[in-house]
Formats: C-alpha cells, structure tokens, sequence
C-alpha cells in the first residue's frame, strides 16, 4: 500500500503530461482501451462485470499515457543528445581536427622535415664533400695555382703595406688588398674550373687559365669601382687644405662621395659575395649586362652564402691536417734561420755595445783628452749606425710588420749641432755667472781695501797690567797687543789675580779699564760632595756623589756595617759618579767615597745616612666577607729602582791656554786675501773651460749636419723583404689555397634542384592537403602558447580526477559557490549553427570527421 501511495503521484503526473502531448501532437498510443467501444461490447452483458472491469481499464489507461509521456521525453532527449553530437562533431570536424592537421600536425611534421634537411643531412653532405676534396688539393697543378695566387696576393697587400708606411697614408694598404682580390679570384677560377670538371691533375691547362682569366676581368671591374669609391671618398677626407675658393669644388666632392658611397655599398656586396661564386658564374657562362651581372651574382651569393659558411668549419678543420706539411717545412726554415741570426748578431751587438759604452763615457768625460775626446765624438755616429741596422736586421722581417712606419725611417745621426749649441750654452752661462762672481768680488776687495787703509791708520794697540795683591800694586804683563785677546802664563796654581787693559793710538790712550778676576786651580786633590747610598729592595745598594775635582784619577768606595771598621769595595775609574752595590744582605751599611792622584787621596766623605736592602712588605686588607669565606687582597710597591743614576762631575787636564782671536785688520786682511783668492781661481778656471770648451765646440761645427742616414737602403729593404715574406706565404699556404678553392666550388655546386627544400615542401603539402601550411605557422605562433597552457590544464585536471577516483582514502571538493551569469544563447556560441544544418542521417568516418 505504501509502494502503491508513493508511486501513484509521479504516475499521475506523467498521465497528464501523457493528455498534454496527445493534444499537441494530436496522436493517441494504439494501446490505449477505448472505453465506448469496451462499454458497446460489454453493453447487455453483465453490469456487475463491467463495473468491475471499468476501474482497471482506467488505471491501465493512466499507467498507459504515464508511459506515453515517458517514451515521448526520452524521444525528445534523443534529439537532444543528437542535435548537441552533431554540434560537438562539427566543432571536431571543422575546429579541433583542422586544427590540428593544418596547425600542429603540418608545421611540426614541415619544421621536422626541414631540421632534419639542414641540420643533418645538409652538414652531412657539406662534411662529405669537404673531405673527399681534401686528396685533390695536392695535386702538384693545384699547388702551383695555390702558390702563385698566395704570392700573387701577399705581394700585393706587402706593395700596399710598404707605400702605406712609406707615405703615412692607409689609402696605399686598401688599395693594395682590394688589387689582392684579383690574382685570388683567377686562383679562385683555375682551381674551380679544375674541380668543375674534374681535370684536378690540369690536363687541361689552357681552358682553366681562360675560366681564371676571365674571374679576374670580371672581378677587375668591380675592383675599379671600388677603388675609384675609395679614391673620392679620400680626396673628400683631404678637401680640409682647399682654400676658401675651392669651396664649390668641395661640395661636389663631398655630394660624389654620397653617390660613391651608394654605389661602393653594391660593389662592397658583389665583391664579397664574388669570392666564392664568381668562378661559378664563368663556368656557367652567363650573357648578362652589367646590371643583371651584379643581381646575378648576388643572388648566387645570398643563395650559396649559408653554405660557404657552414662548410667554414669543417675546412678549416682539415685545413691544418692540409696545410701541416709546407707550413711546417717553411715555419722550421724560417725560424732555424733567424735562430742563427740572432746568435751570429747578439755576438756583434755585444762587441758594438761595449765600444759604444766606451765612447759614451769619452764623450762624456769632462777631463778626458781632447785628441781622445774627438776621436770618440768623430766615430760616435758608425758606431749608432752599426747599433742600429744590427738591431733592424735581428728584428727582420717580423719588424716590418710590427713596426711598419719606424722601419722605414732611416738612422738619424749624431745632431752635432744640437751638442754645439749645448755645449756653448752651458758655457755662455758659466762664463755669465763667473764674470757676475768676479765682478762682485771686486766690489767687496775695494772695499775691504778702503777700510784696512782706514784701519791701519786709526788702530789701537793694548797694554795688560796684572795685580797679585788685590789691585794694590800693578805690574805690565803685556804691551802694543795688537789682538784682542792675551795669555798670561807662569802662574801659580791655587792664586788668585786682577787684570785691567789700556788700549792706545796715535792720538793717545785710553786708561785703564775695568778690573777682570782670575783664580788659577789648586793643585790639592778635592774629595766628592753629597754622597748618597739607596737600598734597591733586597737587590742592591745603590751610592751616588758629585765629581768636584778636575784632574782626579779615581774614586775608592769603602763599606762599614758599624762605621768604625772599613773595607775597600770598589775602585772607580775618573769622572765616575755612581757606583752598585750587589753584593748585600739584610744588614745596615754605611759608605764613603774617596777621590785620589797618585798617592795624593782627598778626605773621605760618607753617606748621611746607612741603607739596609729590604723587601717591602704588602699591605692587605679585606675586600668582601660572608658566613663561611672571606676575599683579602693586597698592594705591593715593586718599584724600589732608582729613577736617576750619578750626580755631576768636572774634567779638565791643565794643559796651557791659546787664543786665536784676530784683531781688526787681521780680519779685513784675511776676508780681503779670501776675496782675491776666489777671484783667481775663478779667473783659473774660466781660462780653463774655455781651453777645453772652445778646440771642442770648433771640432763639433766642422762635423756633418744630422742627417736620415740609410732611408733609401731601408725602403728598398722593406720592399724586398715583403716580397720574401709573400714567397714564404706561397710556399706555407699553397695546398691551404688549392683545398679552399675546390671545395668552396664543391660546396657551390651542392643544390636541393631549382627551388630551395623548403619551398618544396611547403608546395608539396599545400597540393595535397589543398590548404596554405604557412598560415598554419602562424597560427601555431598566435596560439601556441595558449593551447599548450590549456592542453597542460586538461591533463592535469584528468590525472586529478583519476587520483581522486583511485585514492583509498576518498576525495571531496570544497564547496565553492560559483555565481556566473551567462547572457549569450547557444545560437550566440555556435554562430549560425542551428539544428536544420545538422541532419538526421549522420554518421561517423572513419578519419574522425562527421559525414551526412
């Protein structure tokens, strides 16, 4: 009863959605009972049966349209479900799939196809035929044409090397390289021709020199135009030194030049490209005029240059296995031969050198002999010059290289001219300061002069007179002292004397003067003053005194512990003022000091007071306490030393006094004859300088002017030795050269047929999938990035979903309250898609794609 309650309302509604559809669709199900029909065929039968049956036929009719209505949904879901099938197939078809094919599969597949090409089999093919020309380039025609261009070429640029530093002007150095290119390019030719036609042995001789002829003339063209480019470009860089007149003359230099420089940019490519395909462009005879000649060659170039350069790597690799053998030979020839070069020369340099230091030394030598001096300054510049070209030889020929512009300069002598005028400009300003010097000492002598003659006649003379009786009486010790100073000798020692001094002059005297006090020393030995003796701790007794005697020759130190008795200690040298006692105990001692001369001893003295070495005690005291410890601490004065060690002392031997005072005139007498003297010597030796300067400055202005010795022997030695270097270039690179041009015509001849590789694949996938694979490619660059991204989502979100379903421990989702309002219509997303464009009758290809 109570599956029949909760299923009778679903039933219900169903039934009436079944009476609804009827009405719509105006179609009624066959298995429906018709109750007229079903009352007609019952009717005069039994009414208890028909109103037994009625109610059943009712609920198997509501059961019936519940059904009815079921199967119509379904039907409706069916079209449904069919309808978005056939959206979601036509998005397959004409969205993903071409997608797909036209922008993933096509340029991946195209892309793979052309990395393969060119990465791999392209490399491939340029490596193969990079090393099967390597046996042609020693072939012996091949290395002939290989010498003649690398000399014909190193020649050339040596040519404009050597004029170029000869003239200070670049112009020289790029003209030469740009004439290089044409004895390359017949190299070039001659060799590609042999390679062409596969005559490496050059049997044919005459024909490849006619193809090598001919990529000379060709290129000679080109070299010209450049060259006259290089040419306008210059004469504008010097149209600086036109004068203001020239100026219309410049500015049509100046508007060629932006011409010239168009063009030279055309001629620059055609030259460059033509290296590697000029020869190239012969052999395949070409008929064109000038202007289709240059596209020719430079489209030949753009096509071939990516192969050139690939193959750059691979020759130069077999380049050094080519070029091993002549540049070995050659490299070993050359430096065996500067080897001994150095040797035979550093054993010259070294003699040279030493003459050279040896007349360095006569030159410079201010007393050397003037015979000697001449002989040196006279071979001075042979033997720079022998300095010199033994330097440039030892360096050559590298150092035209390195030093291109110094190695044409010749060797500049000995600027005798220049010493000369040193020379004579030195002695010009000696003989300036020496006349200045004497002049001036002439003014001070006449000086001097006036003022002895003046001295002489008003000078005074002095009378000494001496007392011995306290200025009682006195005596004359010394009369007409002429000096201002006098020594009175024989007195006696320990006495005492008064001196006054008189002074008088033609005119008369003076009187006595003031009374001066003298005391001659006594003779008695003088004992020390204030004797002192100090205990340093328990180490040592320290004693000192003053030294009050003058002539003593000792002291003697005696010691006393109870001042009667005394011993001896020390004997002291004189002047001794301090002395050490070390050998002390704990008692109390005593000292005297005794100063003696012979057996003459002076009166001890002793020490104020005795002295006892001791120990200072500490003093302590508590600095914390508590219940069970207590911290004592403690000072120690250590610093017992004495600070200071010796008192003064006297000295002196009694020897007899001097005196070495001048009077007046003698001082004006003595700075006149200093004076004189300075002025002689000066006088002395400006005879004497000009003796030696003037036979030297005569000899100097008799030599040769400075010249540029050698310049024409170095320029003539600086062409030849670039055309020596040019030979041994031809003989070190020839199988170098002979490899490069063969193959570089090899790989020219290398081609994917008429149109590049890529170009034909593109052409072959376009004719078979009748589409353009280069929009694919840039959709793939527009959409790449996005898919990927959204690929990446997608199979991140499935393997998400799969871990969740596969997890032993289950997966829930947070809930998230999504709240997106959608205002377009499923006509709106899908275009003008509608259900009438897909049909009834589809079905499924097996390519993936919806046909019906």
């Amino acid at each position: 009863m109570t599956f029949l309650l909760s299923v009778a309302p679903p039933v219900v509604l169903f039934a009436v959605l079944g009476l609804l559809f009827q009405s719509y669709r105006d179609d009624k199900p066959a298995w429906l009972l018709d109750f007229k029909a079903f009352s007609a065929k019952l009717k005069g039968y039994w009414t208890p049966l028909f109103l037994l049956v009625a109610p059943l036929a009712f609920a198997y009719n509501t059961v019936a349209t519940a059904v009815y209505a079921v199967m119509v949904l379904f039907e409706w879901m069916i079209a449904l479900v069919r309808w978005l099938l056939g959206i979601v197939l036509w998005i397959w078809n004409k969205g993903f799939m071409w997608y797909w094919r036209n922008v993933i599969v096509v340029p991946v597949v195209l892309i793979a196809k052309v990395v393969w090409h060119y990465l791999i089999v392209w490399p491939w093919r340029i490596y193969k035929t990079v090393y099967h020309t390597i046996r042609d380039s020693f072939s012996r025609e091949g290395m002939r044409i290989g010498w003649w261009t690398t000399t014909l070429v190193a020649s050339l640029v040596g040519i404009g090397y050597w004029l170029a530093s000869w003239f200070e002007m670049d112009l020289f150095l790029f003209l030469g390289i740009l004439l290089a290119e044409v004895p390359y390019l017949w190299g070039m030719g001659v060799l590609a021709s042999m390679k062409d036609t596969g005559d490496v042995q050059g049997k044919k001789r005459a024909d490849h020199h006619g193809v090598g002829i001919a990529s000379a003339k060709t290129g000679m063209k080109y070299v010209g135009a450049a060259a006259a480019v290089l040419l306008v470009i210059y004469l504008v860089a010097y149209s600086g030194a036109i004068p203001a007149a020239g100026y219309p003359l410049m500015g049509l230099l100046i508007n060629a030049a932006h011409a010239a420089g168009i063009l030279g940019i055309g001629v620059c490519l055609v030259l460059f490209l033509s290296l590697a395909v000029l020869p190239t462009y012969i052999l395949d005879k070409h008929d064109n005029g000038p202007l289709d000649e240059m596209l020719t060659l430079i489209r030949m170039g753009r096509d071939n240059v990516l192969k050139v350069l690939l193959a750059g790597l691979p020759v130069s690799l077999f380049s050094v296995f080519v070029g091993l053998v002549p540049v070995a030979v050659v490299g070993c020839a050359f430096f065996g031969v500067t080897a001994l070069k150095e040797k035979a020369l550093g054993n010259m340099a070294g003699v040279v050198a030493e003459e050279a230091a040896s007349i360095d030394a006569t030159v410079s030598d201010l007393n050397s002999d003037f015979a000697k001096w001449s002989e040196a300054v006279k071979a001075k510049p042979d033997v720079e010059c022998r300095q010199a070209q033994i330097e440039y030889m030892t360096a050559f020929p590298l150092n035209l290289i390195d030093e291109g512009t110094s190695a044409m300069q010749g060797v500049q002598t000995v600027d005798y001219s220049a010493m000369k005028d040193s020379m004579e400009r030195a002695f010009a300003d000696r003989e300036a300061i020496r006349i200045a010097r004497v002049a001036d000492l002439e003014g001070e002598i006449g000086e001097l002069d006036q003022q002895i003659s003046l001295e002489m006649d008003e000078r005074s003379t002095y009378t000494v007179e001496r007392s011995m009786d306290d200025g009682e009486s006195w005596s004359v010790v010394a009369n007409g002292v002429e000096r201002s100073g006098f020594v009175d000798t024989g007195l006696e020692s320990g006495s005492a004397y008064r001196y006054r001094v008189t002074a008088n002059n033609r005119k008369g005297s003076s009187g006595p003067g003031n009374v001066a006090m003298a005391s001659t020393r006594s003779t008695e030995i003088t004992g020390p003053s204030g004797v002192s003796a100090r205990a340093e701790g328990n180490f040592r007794i320290v004693l000192n005194w003053n030294d009050n005697d003058w002539n003593e020759e000792g002291f003697k130190v005696e010691r006393s512990n109870d001042g009667e008795e005394w011993s001896q200690v020390a004997n002291l040298d004189a002047n001794s003022t301090f002395w050490v006692d070390e050998s002390v105990t704990d008692t109390t001692y005593q000292y005297r000091v005794t100063s003696f001369r012979g057996e003459d001893l002076s009166d001890p003295v002793r020490t104020y007071r005795s002295a006892q070495p001791s120990l200072p005690a500490p003093y302590s005291s508590i600095l914390e306490s508590n219940s069970s410890s207590a911290l004592v601490v403690w000072s120690h004065n250590a610093n017992y030393r004495s600070a200071k060690r010796g008192g003064e002392a006297k000295d002196g031997e009694g020897a007899a006094l001097s005196y070495d005072g001048l009077s007046r005139l003698e001082e004006l007498q003595q700075a006149r004859s200093m004076r004189v003297g300075e002025r002689d010597q000066i006088l002395t030796d400006a005879a004497d300088d000009a003796d030696y300067v003037m036979p030297r400055v005569t000899l100097l202005g008799s030599l040769p002017a400075q010249e540029d010795a050698s310049r024409a022997m170095r320029i003539l030695t600086f062409l030849l030795g670039m055309l020596a270097l040019a030979l041994l270039a031809g003989c070190a690179l020839c199988t170098i050269i002979a490899y490069s041009g063969m193959v570089t015509q090899d790989v020219v001849r290398l081609t994917d047929g008429d149109q590049f590789y890529f170009v034909e694949e593109v052409r072959a996938v376009r004719k078979a999938h009748d589409n353009q694979p280069l929009l694919g490619f840039l959709l793939l660059g527009l959409t790449g990035v996005p898919m990927a991204n959204l690929l990446s989502g997608l199979v991140l979100g499935m393997l998400g979903a799969l871990m969740a379903l596969t997890s032993p421990f289950g997966f829930s989702m947070p809930d998230i309250d999504f709240d997106i309002e959608t205002e377009w219509s499923t006509g709106e997303l899908f275009g003008a898609v509608s259900a009438g464009d897909i049909g009834d009758d589809m079905e499924m290809a097996g390519d993936g794609t919806v046909e019906g």
